[in-house]
């Protein structure tokens, strides 16, 4: 028998970008400065949990020119022990769009390029460790209003280690 750890699909979403964070419409006009939880409902990771989880993100805005220093923000929310609230509890199961600003770290920070003429805003993060149950927010920095149909969305797979190879 040999000694090898292979990655294997999680039980959350297995498929390669197969799951979205955010409700279809979660990111519509979307203004900069604000953040939204997604409508979903919590991704339970409490039965059969997973490791990690990659996320990869696709949005639309209107062709702009993006200032140094824009970024769209990551964040996993975990439930809260009442049962209705997310991280620092400035985010409920019936929020929206908040211009309040998650006072907890986020998993990722996507640099949007300095460039004339931007339409699509495309980028990933990964390896990020998951426990509990929880939703996506996302916090919109990239200087511009998400498109008001058709933003985009937030795509993931979960995986783990199989130590028996």
């Amino acid at each position: 028998m040999s000694n090898i750890a292979r990655w294997t699909g999680g039980n959350l979403e297995s498929s390669v970008w197969g799951g979205s964070l955010f409700g279809s419409s979660d990111l519509n006009g979307l203004a900069n400065g604000d953040s939204i939880l997604s409508s979903l409902s919590d991704w339970d990771n409490t039965g059969t949990p997973d490791t990690w989880l990659d996320a990869n993100i696709e949005l639309t805005i209107a062709s702009n020119t993006i200032a140094a220093g824009a970024y769209i923000g990551l964040y996993i929310a975990y439930l809260m022990e009442d049962g209705s609230h997310y991280g620092d509890n400035q985010f409920t199961t019936a929020t929206g769009a908040s211009a309040a600003v998650p006072s907890w770290q986020p998993f990722g920070l996507i640099q949007v390029p300095a460039l004339s003429s931007t339409t699509a805003i495309r980028g990933s993060c990964g390896g990020i460790i998951l426990r509990k149950k929880f939703r996506m927010l996302l916090t919109n920095n990239c200087g511009f209003a998400l498109a008001s149909s058709g933003a985009g969305n937030v795509y993931f797979d979960t995986s783990d280690i199989n130590l028996n190879g």
